[in-house]
This record gives C-alpha cells, sequence and structure tokens, in this order.
C-alpha cells in the first residue's frame, strides 16, 4: 500500500512538471505568416499555419490563435486540417493527428495508434464520414473507431501522400510522391482496392509530376493542380477518360505555380498559386469557358502568393495568402474583398536573431529563418512596425544584430541570405535609411556579425566570414579604420563586443579567445589554462560593479581586477556550458541563453533556471535576450520571443531563496481534493501564505494574523475554482521569517 501511494505521487510530480500552459509573468509572440489550409464549421472559419490554429468567428471576425502557449495542441505548426459533420475539427501536424471538439484535444500518433507515420500532409472525409488520413509513409482510413491501412511504403516506392479528394461515387482519389523525383496517383474503390497511375499520366508525356492539390465537380471530374520538376505547373482534368491539360500555351491559365483548386456551388473551378510577377496571378477562376486571373494589382487580394483556398457553406471563396513575410486569410463572395490576420504579433520570422532596446522602451527584433523570411520588427508595447526587403531598403532578409546609439539611431547588422542578397550594415534614424556595403564605403565586409556603440558614439563591428583569417574589427564614426588579424590576433568570427569602464573595447571572437584594445593597442587573451572550448567566446557584459562576463562553450567567464575565474558545470550551479547570449538586468543579476536548457539567471551567489519545465518557454533554444527600461525580460527563440516580468516564482526561489527557518505545520499532507488542509505557524506572527503550484503561479494567497492559531484552505484558488492534483508549494512570509514546504493534493 505504501509503495502504490509512492507511484501515485510520483506520477503526479510527473505529470505536473510535463504540464505546458500559460504561466504567470510570461507573454509570448509568434509569427503565424504561412497558411496552410482553411475550412469551416457552422460558426467558425478555421486556419492551419505554422503558427498555431486560428479560429475566425463568421459573424463578427473575432479570431483567437491556439499555439502551444496558450493550450494542449503539440506543436504550432499546422500542415491541414477539416471539420467533420459535428463540428470538431481534425488537425494534420509533424507530431500526429489532432482532434479538438472546442473544449478538448486528443492525439493520435504511432505511439498510440497503427499510424505509419506521425507526418500527416492531408485530410479528407469521404460521403459516409470516414476519415482519410494522408501521412509521410502511405494512407489511413479511420471509421470512427478502427484505423486502417491502406497504402503503405514499400521497399523500392516511399508514399508521401500529398492530397486526397473523394468523388461523387465514393471512391479515394490521392496524389503521392515517390521519393524526390518521382509522383503520381492513386484510386481506391469501393471495394478497398487501389490502382496507380504512376509514371504515365494516360496520354501526359511528361510524368516527372507531382500532384498539389484536388477537387471535383458536379458531373465527377476529378481537377489536379500539379507541379512538374521539369516543366512549370498545371490544371489538370480528369473525366473517367480521358485528361485534358490546362497551360498559358493552350487556355486563358496563366498560373505559373498553381497549388490548389476547389469547385464552388456554380461548378466554377478555382485556382490559386504562389505569384511572382502579377502579369501571371494568383488566383484563376474557370466557368468553363472563360478564364479570369485575379492579382494584387487587379482584386483586393493582399498578397501574392496563395498557399491554400476553400469555399464555404454560403459559396464565399477563402483564400490563404502571404505577402513576403506577413500572411493571413482572404475572404471574396464575388463582390467583396475581406482581409483577416491570422497573426498574434508583427513578427517576421519564429526565429529570433537579436534584439535591442531604445530609450523610450521600444524593442527592436532582428529574425531570420529562409527564403523570404527575416528582417526587422519594432514594437513598443502596442503596435509593431515590420521592415524587409518588400518594404524598406534593407539589403538582405538575414539579421544579425542591431544597436541604439543614444540619439535613438538603429544600427542593424546583416549578412548574405539564401537568396544571395549581400549584408552589410544599415543606419535608420526612424525616417531615414543608409547603407553601408563594400562598394559604398569603408566597412571592410558584408558579413556583420556584432555592432557596440561605445561612450563616444564610435561603432564597434565584428564582420567576415567564419573562415580563418578572415574576421575583421572595424570602427565607425565619420572614416572607417580596419584593424585585421594580424593586429587583434583574432582570426575567427567575432561573435561580441563589450567597452570597460575605463573606455577600452573588449571583443570575443568564437575560436580565438578575447582581445582588448585601446589605444592602439592590443592585448590578447588565449586560455590554454581551461577547456578549448573557453576560446569559443559568444557573448559578453558589463555588470554595474565594472566586472567583464563572457559566455564560452566551456563556461561562464568573469574578468576583474584580480584576473580571471571560469564558472561552469562542474564548479558551480551552472546547468549547461554553452552560453550564447547574456544581459545584466536593473538589479545586477546575470541572465544567460543557451542552446539546450533555457535560461540561466546568477545573482553572484546563487544560481536558477528557466526551462520548459518550470516556466512559460516551449523551446529550450534561446538565441538573444535583452532587459527593458522596465526591467522586463525578452527572449529570442527559435520559436518565437517570449518576456518575462518576473512576477513568476520558480520553485528554486520558492524554497531556498533566503529563507529563515520557522515553524510551519500542513496537515493532513498528502490531502484529496475537495479536502480542506490547515496550517499552524509560530504564535505571535503574522503574514501571508502563498501557495503555488509547480509552474510558479500563485494560486492562493491567505492571512495569517496574531490572533490566529491556524489558517485553513479548501482548496480553492483565486479565481474560486478547485485546484488539481499535483503538487504545490507553501510559502508562509511573515514578521518573524520565512519558511517554505511542499503540499500534496490527490484524487
Amino acid at each position: 500500500m505504501q509503495l502504490a501511494k509512492s507511484m501515485v505521487m510520483l506520477a503526479i510530480m510527473l505529470m505536473a512538471g510535463a504540464l505546458s500552459a500559460q504561466m504567470e509573468g510570461w507573454d509570448y509572440y509568434n509569427s503565424n505568416s504561412y497558411p496552410k489550409g482553411i475550412t469551416h464549421s457552422q460558426e467558425y472559419i478555421w486556419v492551419a499555419s505554422d503558427g498555431g490554429l486560428c479560429r475566425i468567428d463568421r459573424i463578427n471576425g473575432d479570431k483567437h490563435i491556439f499555439n502551444t502557449y496558450n493550450s494542449e495542441i503539440p506543436t504550432n505548426e499546422i500542415n491541414c486540417l477539416i471539420t467533420d459533420s459535428t463540428g470538431r475539427v481534425w488537425i494534420g501536424t509533424p507530431l500526429g493527428l489532432i482532434l479538438f471538439d472546442g473544449s478538448t484535444w486528443a492525439v493520435f500518433n504511432t505511439g498510440n495508434t497503427i499510424l505509419p507515420s506521425n507526418y500527416i500532409n492531408c485530410l479528407e472525409i469521404d460521403r459516409v464520414g470516414d476519415l482519410w488520413i494522408g501521412t509521410g509513409h502511405g494512407l489511413v482510413k479511420y471509421n470512427g473507431t478502427v484505423f486502417q491501412i491502406i497504402i503503405y511504403d514499400q521497399p523500392d516506392i516511399f508514399y508521401n501522400v500529398e492530397c486526397i479528394r473523394a468523388d461523387l461515387n465514393n471512391d479515394i482519389w490521392f496524389g503521392a510522391s515517390y521519393w524526390w523525383y518521382w509522383g503520381g496517383i492513386g484510386l481506391c474503390f469501393e471495394e478497398r482496392l487501389y490502382r496507380y497511375s504512376a509514371g504515365i499520366i494516360h496520354n501526359y508525356p511528361d510524368f516527372y509530376f507531382f500532384p498539389c492539390d484536388m477537387a471535383v465537380d458536379s458531373n465527377n471530374n476529378l481537377w489536379m493542380t500539379t507541379f512538374f520538376s521539369y516543366s512549370a505547373g498545371s490544371l489538370a482534368r480528369y473525366d473517367g477518360a480521358e485528361w485534358t491539360f490546362y497551360n498559358s500555351s493552350n487556355s486563358g491559365f496563366t498560373l505559373q505555380q498553381p497549388k490548389c483548386v476547389r469547385v464552388d456551388q456554380n461548378d466554377v473551378v478555382w485556382v490559386g498559386g504562389e505569384c511572382y510577377n502579377n502579369q501571371y496571378g494568383s488566383i484563376a477562376r474557370y466557368d468553363g469557358t472563360d478564364w479570369t486571373i485575379y492579382s494584387t494589382v487587379n482584386s483586393g487580394l493582399p498578397g501574392p502568393l496563395v498557399h491554400c483556398l476553400h469555399i464555404d457553406d454560403q459559396n464565399v471563396k477563402w483564400f490563404g495568402y502571404t505577402e513576403g513575410v506577413v500572411g493571413g486569410a482572404v475572404s471574396y463572395d464575388e463582390e467583396n474583398w475581406q482581409p483577416y490576420s491570422i497573426a498574434t504579433s508583427g513578427l517576421v520570422s519564429n526565429t529570433i536573431t537579436c534584439i535591442a532596446v531604445e530609450a523610450d522602451n521600444t524593442k527592436w527584433i532582428g529574425s531570420y529563418t529562409n527564403y523570404r523570411r527575416g528582417g526587422i520588427v519594432s514594437y513598443d508595447g502596442t503596435s509593431w512596425e515590420t521592415y524587409t526587403l518588400g518594404n524598406s531598403p534593407l539589403p538582405s532578409y538575414n539579421v544579425k544584430c542591431v544597436a541604439v546609439d543614444p540619439q535613438g539611431t538603429k544600427w542593424i547588422g546583416l549578412s548574405g541570405d539564401y537568396n544571395n542578397n549581400q549584408g552589410g550594415m544599415a543606419r535608420f534614424d526612424g525616417t531615414d535609411w543608409t547603407i553601408y556595403q563594400t562598394s559604398n564605403s569603408g566597412i571592410p565586409h558584408n558579413d556583420v556579425d556584432c555592432i557596440a556603440i561605445d561612450q563616444t558614439g564610435t561603432r564597434w563591428l565584428g564582420s567576415g566570414p567564419s573562415e580563418a583569417l578572415s574576421s575583421r574589427i572595424s570602427r565607425f564614426l565619420n572614416t572607417w579604420i580596419v584593424y585585421y588579424p594580424a593586429s587583434s590576433m583574432l582570426y575567427s568570427e567575432i561573435r561580441c563586443a563589450v567597452e570597460a569602464t575605463d573606455g577600452r573595447m573588449w571583443f570575443g571572437s568564437y575560436g580565438s579567445g578575447i582581445s582588448s584594445y585601446w589605444n592602439q593597442n592590443w592585448v590578447h587573451h588565449f586560455f590554454t589554462q581551461y577547456d578549448p572550448l573557453t576560446n569559443y567566446v559568444q557573448c559578453c557584459a558589463r555588470d554595474s560593479d565594472g566586472n567583464l562576463w563572457f559566455g564560452t562553450r566551456a563556461g561562464l567567464l568573469r574578468y576583474t581586477s584580480q584576473g580571471w575565474t571560469l564558472f561552469n558545470t562542474a564548479n558551480s550551479g551552472l546547468i549547461d556550458n554553452d552560453i550564447i547570449c547574456m544581459e545584466f538586468d536593473n538589479n545586477n543579476m546575470l541572465w544567460m541563453g543557451t542552446i539546450n536548457s533555457g535560461v540561466i539567471r546568477f545573482d553572484g551567489t546563487q544560481w536558477a533556471s528557466y526551462n520548459t519545465g518550470n516556466s512559460g518557454l516551449l523551446t529550450n533554444k534561446i538565441n538573444c535576450l535583452a532587459v527593458d527600461n522596465d526591467n522586463v525580460k525578452w527572449f529570442g527563440t527559435d520559436m518565437g520571443l517570449f518576456s518575462y516580468s518576473g512576477s513568476g516564482v520558480l520553485i528554486d526561489d520558492i524554497t531556498s531563496d533566503n529563507l529563515m527557518p520557522i515553524r510551519l505545520e500542513i496537515y493532513p499532507n498528502p490531502i484529496g481534493r475537495n479536502q480542506s488542509v490547515t496550517f499552524r505557524a509560530e504564535k505571535a506572527l503574522m503574514g501571508n501564505i502563498d501557495i503555488y503550484n509547480v509552474k510558479g503561479q500563485k494560486v492562493m494567497q491567505l492571512k495569517y494574523k496574531n490572533s490566529d492559531r491556524q489558517v485553513i484552505w479548501n482548496g480553492i484558488d483565486k479565481e474560486g475554482k478547485l485546484c488539481s492534483s499535483g503538487v504545490y508549494l507553501v510559502r508562509l512570509t511573515s514578521d518573524k521569517g520565512t519558511t517554505a514546504k511542499k503540499l500534496i493534493i490527490m484524487n
């Protein structure tokens, strides 16, 4: 019996530690820039994106974003979705199939079903209500009770099912890609046999094709958008006997990269595609006789890249689009265009690369991921302003660093991007831009990795590719002065720069150690007494006492008048030696970001960590951080931007920070739900009893007065709700001292 209780308590603790929900003091900002699917229910329009699930009220247009921060959805990346006859939403993700009934989430994956892959590409509900699932390794049918594999990978063919459509006979058409160069379509008959048309599609000569999307009209014709590996895409129609292909050479269909197709209630065919030249258009309409092509020039379509479309029960057309990096949905009733934002912020990418704060507390946030996804965004706490190649003179999407001088001018360092755009440095004073590149200035290289501004207003840059013997340090006020590795002894990439209180500039390199510069003299520090990874310096900062701190791949280096000290996992409370970013807050506490372990806080004596298990962070990969004028901490990650106002409490804080042991009795402990607990402390004591869950949220505060011999808590939180099972921490703060103990609530 005792063993059973112990196992239950352990399970509760593990369950509580694994919970993911919004936590006190944390806020989350992400980019929903790429819509991937649209469907509708009686009340809502639902939009899938790479930033979560967007629900739009069909009456008033109000939206709600479901993501991993505010719901139980396991991933923000959604590939497809569809609603069933009861209004439930089925969602395909890279982590499995999700069912959302409006209040609860259910996950189906390879661990609890026979699904051959967790990567869900497409969904279809046939005419008898069965759900068809296209996965990365085959085709599956679900009848509400049983999953049945219809097509599975063969030894010589990889079946990546890209699209599915049920025709009027309830035969199931599906398109699949085989490896990277070969595509085809399949047909499932009522007896659930299947055949492929792979290699040759009847009379069409080019067999290197990939089916993108399918639709069926009232005559049971199959319409399909395709992309060809050796030619442009086209629209195909199959009438049961022959294929007809529409392209710019034989029809009014001009779309170059068709993606999606639907047929409306009047048998009009609608096709959406990605358009980089308005003459080809983004949307095609075909009524059987005439073609109409829509672009951003002749319609209310906000963006040129249409990725998905849907036609609702009122025959309104919904298009998911992006305009470079900003995405959304737009409806069209053939008279009016109505755009809807699906973003939770103005971020252009969820991969945040740098953050800087100016005097008025506006945050400048740089980002970059890949093709046409990156730039810099300003956020003043209310509104977002986005600057990319599409609406500013920025020379590249790849923003690496940003600094703000005392006059409020922003200095932005960039590197080349995947589009072969050159980087450089951009100056922005709020109105005018100036671009510095090797072709028009003395900047020594167009790849700029760090910028620091000293007390004289001089800009110091670290630039150059990461190859040895190529890094350069330069300074710029009115003219450029360049320092090469022969002087600085820093032969590898310059990752950071900081000014000491005496005016000396310090630079950290990724492999060559640290150098300082003052009055034309360089002093180089290469650490042979420590782990060689100590010379891989990634960030630096100065505390209020003038000490310098450097984050390395081997731990935390501190430089004082007494010399160097290395803190690492072996000799301190540091939980990860690989420190990628750092900054001191207004209380002289050092905050550090890591690649794998979240955020570390160090007050000079005690260490604490914030990660996915005990904070509002959704990822432990921290790319950059900044502290604003209100002492709010901002963390840039690979999953968006997080802020922490400091009102949340860590378990470590509750149990170990400056506690003065006084007597606190808790009984009974554990307790069951609906059972009260009694707290009893020392006599003549006044204070507060604060109760926290393991996520650091304060669920209740009770007052303890001199006259009270005990305080009773009924398990109800400050919202009036019964607290769930789990581990809670009780902290008594009084005029005689502070103490903390654990309380367990069991079912």
